[in-house]
Parts: structure tokens; C-alpha cells; sequence
């Protein structure tokens, strides 16, 4: 019996890290190659059941013989009379379910990076003819805990569920496989499944990640299968509000109650959502600009700031440092005014000799003739010349008319 402190084979178990209704998973080492592994052993009560036997042993088949950086490796399928086994890569920072349950609003960021690799993952499998039929957040394991949003990586696992495409999905008995919050309606209809299935749970997963909860919620199995079957999901926006419209329709048409409905792949469903979640930040940008604007019209500088920090995180544009600087501009002529009138407040006589109360439009400009000395600063040598000719026209001009107004006499 496998237990921790056993020996499985070449692995030596440890601590039990996981499992679910037919297997529990240890923390291993393989002592032969020294490095740590995830063992999966099938529990006690289904290692006679020949049907179990052979879908665990799938399970290892279908995965050691996939190849792609988003799909957890398989070392070994370990065939043990009384406890086979699946060794597989160790990933200890866990799922991304436990992930989110610490994370519960991650960024549009995050949530895309993640959303694409499993589709990545899904569309691999899906050309070599395979249906996952499991996909949740559980099933997406972290390689290492996430320091920022572009470092995140994940393993799609968990294969116990996968089989070929147009495969029914009941399983034994006729009972439902997979879980019930991500299943698709041609699952709860227990109808056969394609890699549509898949990208409906994908959907639900990408509804979750962007919305903060996934689209049906509750514990009665049946009630859950019966609006996945009737009911379309709610829109994403009218739950969270912070979801944009944009986004609507693209997460809708992933989780389509026909499969004929939703997107012609994983990928195309998640380049939709990337581009819808672009629009939506480019409109929003547009509408915070403005506001930023109209706000700084207003003289509410720290709100304009606001508006317009929000903006830059959105697109930092070139031309939005405008935007930044005409507020600090306007901001400090602004309170420049607030301190001159705080000073003319207390003597309106108060001296001005650089002229900023003028400037400030706080005070009238003296009108009176300038000096001898102002005037030669300002006119050049030529300008004095012309100006002494001039005068000495007029004058002479003058003295003509002065006489022919004697001669008359």
C-alpha cells in the first residue's frame, strides 16, 4: 500500500500534497535520477476495477506522449499490482484555483497570459484528435509562484478525464465526469464532445478570472447541469461592473449554449478577448483624458491627476504628458494667483518691481509717457534718425504754412 515513508517502485513518497475521487498525489523523489517528482497513486478501492485500472493508465499513456511547455510532463507509468502510479514533474507552487482563492481579482494582465498558454495547450491536443473534458482552474498548475503579471506560466494536468474526440462523456454507471461548475452543456447532456467542450470550460474559466465568480454558482449538481443545459451564462458586466461591454460578447460567444456558436478555436477565442480588452482600454483612455480635462477647467487638480494617472496606466502615450504638463502649469499659475491676492489682501499698494501682479492680471497697467531714458533704450540709432528727420519735416512744414498765412494778411 503507498503511503508516505514508502517505496513506490524507484520513487520514495513523502508528504501527500493532493488528490481527488480516484487518486491521491504525493511529493516524491526518484532515487535513481535524484530529483523530486508528483506521484499520482490510484486509491485502494479502484485498483480492481479493471475499467478504472485502464482509464488511469490512459491517462498516463495520453500525457507522456504529449509535447508542448504548457502540459505537464510524465516521467513514468508505474504498473504496481496493488497501487499503480503516474510520476510526473513536481510543481510546488500549486493550482491556479489555491492561486486565486489568495489572488481574488487578478489583473487583465495575468488573466490573459494565463488564458493564453491553456489555450495553447488545448488547441496542441486538440489537433492530435484529443477532448481534455476537465479543464478548471485546478487543473492549471502553477511551474513557480507568479512575481509579476508576465512571469506566470502554467501545466495543463490532470488527463485522467481525456479522451478521443466525439468520446461520450458519462462515465461509468452514466455518471457525469468533470466538474460540474465547468462542464458544458453537451456534458451535462451527457451528448458526445469536441474541443467546443473545451473551450466552453475555458470560457468558464476566463469568466471567472475576469468577472470574480464563475457564471453558475451553487452545490446542487443537478440544479447547476439544468441551467448549463437551459439558461445562457449572465452577462459578465451586470455581475461585475468593472467588466467592460467589449467583453460581453466575447466571453458569451465562448460560452454559447450550441457548440457550433463559439469560436473556431481556443486561440481565436482568446484573441478576441485580447482585442476586446484593448478596445476597451483604448475607449476608456479616450473618456479619461477628457474627464482629466474638464476636471483641470474646473481647477479640481488632484481629481485631473487622478484621471489622468488612471489613463497613463491604461496607454502611456507621448502626447498624454501634454496633458500632465498643461495641469502643472495651470495648477501653479493657479495658486500663484491665490498667494498674490493673498498679498495685495494685506497692502494693495505693495510694490511690484518685476511686474508680476501686472502679469497676474491682478493689477491695471500705469498708463504715462516714457522717459528720455526709456525711449532711446527702446529705439535704435537708426530708428533716432529717422524719427529726428521726420521731425524736422514736420517743423519746416510748419513754418511754411505759418507763412503763407502772413502773406495773406
Amino acid at each position: 500500500m503507498a503511503k508516505t515513508g514508502n517505496q513506490l517502485d524507484k520513487y520514495l513518497l513523502h508528504e501527500m500534497i493532493g488528490g481527488g475521487g480516484f487518486a491521491t498525489v504525493y511529493r516524491a523523489t526518484d532515487t535513481t535520477l535524484e530529483r523530486e517528482a508528483a506521484v499520482k497513486v490510484l486509491k485502494e478501492e479502484f485498483t480492481n476495477k479493471p475499467e478504472t485500472r485502464e482509464r488511469f493508465t490512459q491517462e498516463a499513456r495520453k500525457a507522456s506522449g504529449l509535447s508542448h511547455p504548457s502540459i505537464i510532463q510524465v516521467y513514468d507509468l508505474i504498473e504496481d499490482s496493488q497501487s499503480p502510479a503516474i510520476a510526473m514533474e513536481y510543481l510546488p507552487a500549486g493550482d491556479l484555483h489555491r492561486w486565486l482563492m489568495e489572488h481574488p481579482q487578478p489583473s487583465r494582465k495575468f488573466s490573459l497570459n494565463v488564458l493564453r498558454q491553456a489555450a495553447d495547450a488545448l488547441d496542441y491536443i486538440h489537433e492530435l484528435g484529443i477532448v481534455h473534458r476537465d479543464v478548471k482552474p485546478s487543473n492549471l498548475l502553477l511551474a513557480s509562484l507568479p512575481t509579476s503579471d508576465d512571469s506566470v506560466s502554467i501545466r495543463l494536468s490532470d488527463f485522467g478525464l481525456v479522451m478521443p474526440a466525439e468520446a461520450r462523456t458519462a462515465g461509468p454507471m452514466g455518471r457525469l465526469t468533470g466538474s460540474a461548475l465547468y462542464v458544458s452543456p453537451e456534458q451535462a447532456r451527457n451528448q458526445s464532445v469536441d474541443k467546443f467542450s473545451d473551450q466552453y470550460s475555458l470560457g468558464i474559466v476566463a469568466y471567472e478570472l475576469l468577472v470574480g465568480r464563475p457564471p453558475f454558482e451553487g452545490n446542487d449538481v443537478t440544479v447547476l447541469m439544468a441551467k448549463r443545459v437551459i439558461e445562457p451564462p449572465p452577462v459578465p458586466s451586470t455581475i461585475n461592473e468593472e467588466v467592460p461591454s467589449e467583453v460581453d460578447k466575447v466571453l458569451l460567444q465562448a460560452l454559447a449554449l450550441e457548440p457550433k456558436d463559439r469560436f473556431s478555436s481556443c486561440k481565436a477565442f482568446v484573441d478576441a478577448l485580447d482585442a476586446a480588452l484593448r478596445n476597451s482600454d483604448q475607449r476608456r483612455f479616450v473618456e479619461l483624458r477628457q474627464e482629466g480635462r474638464e476636471l483641470v477647467a474646473q481647477d479640481k487638480f488632484d481629481l485631473a491627476r487622478q484621471k489622468l494617472e488612471e489613463a497613463r496606466r491604461l496607454m502611456n502615450t507621448g502626447d498624454l504628458q501634454l496633458d500632465f504638463d498643461y495641469l502643472e502649469g495651470t495648477e501653479a499659475w493657479k495658486n500663484a494667483i491665490q498667494k498674490a491676492k493673498l498679498v495685495l489682501g494685506q497692502n494693495a499698494n505693495a510694490p511690484d518691481p518685476q511686474g508680476i501682479f501686472l502679469r497676474l492680471g491682478l493689477r491695471a497697467p500705469q498708463r504715462r509717457l516714457p522717459t528720455r531714458e526709456e525711449l532711446k533704450a527702446r529705439l535704435t540709432r537708426d530708428q533716432i534718425i529717422v524719427g529726428l528727420i521726420m521731425t524736422g519735416v514736420g517743423v519746416a512744414f510748419l513754418i511754411y504754412l505759418a507763412y503763407r498765412w502772413l502773406v495773406r494778411l
